[in-house]
């Protein structure tokens, strides 16, 4: 894949930095570098991750019967998965994909009440584990997926999470669910 960058018309570069900007801009860049090249934004290096590619192929294989996937997080959680399938196209006109990012009652009942709760997976993301609307519609899954006959014992087969490994109140409801 290739990126490139593109500026508009109106775009005029700066001629000159005075000491003060060029110091700023030299001392942004390295601390830019100095964060990509941390564990912290695991995210530029996931692609040569082995281990991490073995963990997403086996969790695929065991979910990818499902006939739906539904996405919750909020900001940074959620618009860098959207955006891909938005670039990508849904080539797999089988499954069906959807996002919950707000905690609006009505779009996520509505949704909830529209798919079949059994042939669906909920994937749940919040790198901090303590997104509060992450959380709030956890349990709201948890009540519906009770509510449609699905036990606590067979939770594991419908949810997947994404989220801090140590702490957080996701964290603590994964913990007390799995």
């Amino acid at each position: 894949m290739t990126f490139g960058v593109s500026f508009p018309s109106t775009f005029k570069p700066v001629e000159s930095f005075d000491e003060e900007e060029s110091k700023n801009l030299k001392d942004t860049w390295r601390l830019f570098k100095e964060t990509i090249a941390s564990d912290e934004v695991g995210f530029f290096y996931a692609n040569s991750n082995k281990e991490l590619r073995e963990d997403s192929k086996r969790v695929f294989e065991k979910f990818k019967h499902k006939e739906y996937f539904v996405h919750v997080g909020i900001g940074g959680s959620s618009l860098g998965s959207s955006t891909l399938v938005e670039a990508l196209g849904k080539n797999d006109k089988k499954k069906k994909i959807f996002f919950l990012d707000n905690i609006d009652p009505e779009e996520t009942y509505d949704l909830l009440n529209s798919i079949n709760l059994k042939e669906t997976l909920f994937y749940f993301v919040s790198k901090s584990g303590g997104t509060a609307e992450t959380s709030a519609i956890f349990s709201l899954v948890l009540n519906q997926l009770s509510q449609e006959g699905i036990d606590k014992e067979e939770w594991k087969d419908s949810i997947v999470c994404a989220t801090d490994p140590n702490s957080g109140a996701l964290r603590d409801l994964v913990n007390r669910y799995k």
